[in-house]
């Protein structure tokens, strides 16, 4: 699985690296494809791998981290017949919410302030759409090497037991609300469909998303060692 990720990261990184030669060389190409004129071709293959991402995502096929799916009754392993302890459960969710809220707070100002960039059009188009390229890119380090959400604010052991895995799509996707265009705001709605059906699922059953009920997330039955890297860095 952490090589499926590294392979993933590799292909973001040549997206990326791409958006950001457009930029430089042909930089309307950014107008033309939001504002509904021909384009690249490479634009729509993006806008589709995006896509094709998300809808996995919302209906999962093929390999996914228990990280990424916890949400789900089907990667819920109860520890021992008992029900869960309410009151562990309840300090948990408690813990969790608190540390998600601080993430939450962050994000909250680093959207304003590119909302208010993209206002006062200090950044146009292309700076929107390149920033959030870049942040697909970080989506996937902070899953393979480094995550300051984690080491920083949630405080979480790995991405199997991370209260805010499938935000990523909606913080990445969300700058784009300021670009109105099918292409963008299509991800953005897409973005928002993985962002509630998470955040319903961990209302409904948030003991699928602790580690002292669900034992799918403990250390000793997994089997995807996607913090080896991680660890190695730290």
């Amino acid at each position: 699985m952490l090589y499926n990720y590294i392979c993933r990261l590799i292909v973001r990184l040549c997206m990326l690296a791409g958006a950001a030669r457009a930029y430089f060389v042909n930089p309307t190409v950014f107008s033309d494809f939001f504002g509904g004129k021909p384009a690249a071709p490479a634009a729509y293959v993006f806008w589709g791998l995006m896509v094709l991402e998300m809808i996995f995502g919302i209906f999962p096929v093929g390999a996914n981290t228990v990280g990424s799916e916890k949400h789900r009754k089907s990667f819920y392993l109860p520890a021992g017949k008992n029900a869960p302890d309410r009151a562990a459960l309840k300090k948990y969710i408690s813990k969790s919410n608190k540390r998600a809220a601080y993430v939450a707070a962050v994000w909250f100002c680093v959207f304003i302030t590119l909302a208010a960039l993209r206002i006062s059009r200090r950044i146009g188009v292309a700076e929107t759409a390149l920033i959030c390229m870049l942040f697909y890119v970080c989506d996937l380090i902070c899953v393979v090497l480094w995550c300051p959400f984690q080491s920083i604010l949630m405080k979480n052991r790995c991405c199997l037991t991370c209260r805010i895995y499938n935000w990523d799509w909606f913080m990445l996707c969300s700058p784009l609300i300021f670009i109105k265009s099918f292409f963008s705001l299509s991800l953005v709605a897409f973005s928002t469909i993985l962002l509630a059906q998470w955040e319903i699922a961990y209302k409904k059953h948030p003991e699928y998303f602790w580690e002292g009920s669900n034992t799918n997330l403990r250390c000793e039955n997994c089997t995807e060692k996607m913090c080896r890297a991680k660890a190695g860095i730290r």
